[in-house]
C-alpha cells in the first residue's frame, strides 16, 4: 500500500513543481546573461541536470498515486533507470505537454479548454538524452582540460552554450505546463508567472482531491539569483 495519502502526494508534487520552476528560471539567467563563461556553463548545466531528474520524480509520484505502490525509486536519481524501471511494470505516467486556451465566453464566464498532447516516446527519450549530455559536460568527459589554448577555448563554449540553450528551452516549454492522467481523472500544471518564484497553478477534475493544499515551502530555499543572501543571518 502506498506510503503516502493522495493529499501528501499531491503537495509533493506542487513542492517538486515548484522547485522545479525555480531551476528553469535560474539556468535561463546563467544560459542567457550578458557575458557567458564556463562557469555560467556549469552551473546552468547543474540545474538542467536536476530538472531532468525532478522530471523523473514526478513519475515516481505520479506512478505513486495510480497504483498506490511502486518499485522502490525514491533515493534513485538516475534517470534513465528509473523511466526504465517504471516502463518494465507498466507503471510509467510520464507528464504530457499541455495548454490551456480560452475558448468562449458564457454567461460572463470564460470557458477554458486544456489541450493535452500525446506522449512521444522521443520526449521520454529527450529528457535522459539531455540528463546523459550534462555529466558528459560536468565531469570526465568536459571539453574544458585544455584552457591553455586560447583561440580554441571560446568557440567550445559558444558550441556547448547554444546546445545547452537549446535542451533548456525544450524542458522549459515541454514542462511549464504539463498533465496526466491519474485515477482517471485529468490532473494538469501551471508553473505561473515566468518572472518571480511564486507557487505552480494546480487545476483538477472535481473529487479527485477534496482537501485544500497547504505547502509550507520557502521559495527562497532555492535561490534564483534575484535576491541577496544576509549571510550574517546564519551566523
Amino acid at each position: 500500500m502506498a506510503v503516502h495519502s493522495r493529499k501528501e502526494l499531491i503537495e509533493k508534487y506542487i513542492r517538486t513543481a515548484w522547485i522545479l520552476k525555480i531551476r528553469l528560471m535560474s539556468a535561463r539567467r546563467h544560459l542567457w546573461a550578458s557575458e557567458a563563461s564556463l562557469i555560467h556553463l556549469e552551473t546552468a548545466c547543474l540545474q538542467i541536470r536536476k530538472i531532468c531528474e525532478t522530471i523523473a520524480y514526478f513519475c515516481v509520484i505520479a506512478a505513486d498515486i495510480e497504483f498506490e505502490e511502486v518499485p522502490d525509486l525514491r533515493q534513485n536519481y538516475r534517470v534513465g533507470e528509473t523511466f526504465k524501471r517504471l516502463r518494465k511494470s507498466s507503471k510509467l505516467l510520464f507528464p504530457a505537454h499541455a495548454c490551456m486556451t480560452a475558448k468562449e465566453n458564457v454567461n460572463d464566464q470564460t470557458i477554458w479548454e486544456i489541450d493535452v498532447k500525446n506522449i512521444d516516446e522521443d520526449d521520454i527519450n529527450s529528457v535522459k538524452k539531455i540528463h546523459d549530455n550534462t555529466g558528459k559536460i560536468m565531469h570526465e568527459f568536459s571539453p574544458y582540460r585544455d584552457f591553455h589554448d586560447t583561440a580554441a577555448a571560446p568557440h567550445k563554449l559558444w558550441h556547448d552554450l547554444n546546445a545547452l540553450r537549446a535542451d533548456h528551452q525544450w524542458l522549459w516549454n515541454q514542462f511549464w505546463h504539463h498533465a496526466n492522467y491519474l485515477k482517471g481523472t485529468l490532473f494538469f500544471i501551471n508553473l505561473g508567472d515566468q518572472t518571480e518564484a511564486s507557487r505552480p497553478i494546480m487545476i483538477k477534475v472535481e473529487g479527485f482531491l477534496d482537501e485544500e493544499i497547504y505547502l509550507d515551502f520557502d521559495p527562497n530555499y532555492v535561490a534564483d539569483f534575484t535576491g541577496s543572501v544576509d549571510w550574517a543571518e546564519f551566523q
